[in-house]
């Protein structure tokens, strides 16, 4: 019954944030409704305990993380353009959830599973994983550009920013990804005395 409940709450989630980038649906609800399916999946994995191991064991675990950066998204002032464009990597954390559920769940169609297991490999999670890292960091950037131009409160790149740390102290694609930028970077401005 859990993995059908979290079934279910990615399936509502992934549609609405679908419905979000295709312009019905404000991108606010799809990151609440986001969170929640991050939410309740932490919840049916792990329970809910009040010690050091518990808290580690969430937030090294792959969904872990999401819901603080969905609610640092959820800052007054985040232009609803940013909004909709942060939806991409929490999309992607949910449908590599959701494709390991279909994957070891008996009771999904058959057709689903077939569509949805191939995400389930280590190889497509690793690829989809660097991805979401990628579109994380290009995100933080954005949101930092934004206040510049007037479209994000400043308390949103701090927060955000704030989840990246923790994000590379944690995620083996998020230093990759801060490696590759630094690897382009370097050969321009380790020229500069």
């Amino acid at each position: 019954p859990k993995a059908t409940i979290c079934f279910w709450a990615y399936v509502v989630a992934m549609t609405m944030t679908t419905g979000s980038v295709a312009g019905a649906l404000p991108s606010y609800q799809s990151l609440f409704v986001l969170a929640g399916a991050f939410l309740l999946e932490i919840l049916a994995k792990y329970g809910i305990k009040f010690n050091s191991q518990y808290l580690q064991s969430v937030v090294l675990d792959d969904v872990g993380p999401m819901p603080i950066m969905s609610l640092t998204l959820l800052t007054p002032g985040l232009h609803p353009v940013i909004r909709t464009l942060a939806l991409a990597p929490l999309f992607l954390t949910a449908l590599l959830t959701f494709s390991q559920i279909c994957k070891a769940h008996a009771q999904v169609p058959e057709r689903v599973r077939t569509f949805f297991s191939p995400l389930a490999e280590t190889h497509a999670r690793c690829k989809v994983m660097q991805v979401r890292s990628d579109l994380e960091v290009v995100l933080g950037f954005i949101i930092v550009g934004g206040v510049f131009a007037g479209r994000a409160a400043p308390i949103s790149p701090l927060l955000f920013w704030n989840f990246m740390m923790m994000r590379y102290i944690m995620n083996p694609w998020t230093q990759a990804t801060f490696k590759k930028i630094d690897d382009t970077l370097n050969p321009v401005f380790g020229r500069i005395p």
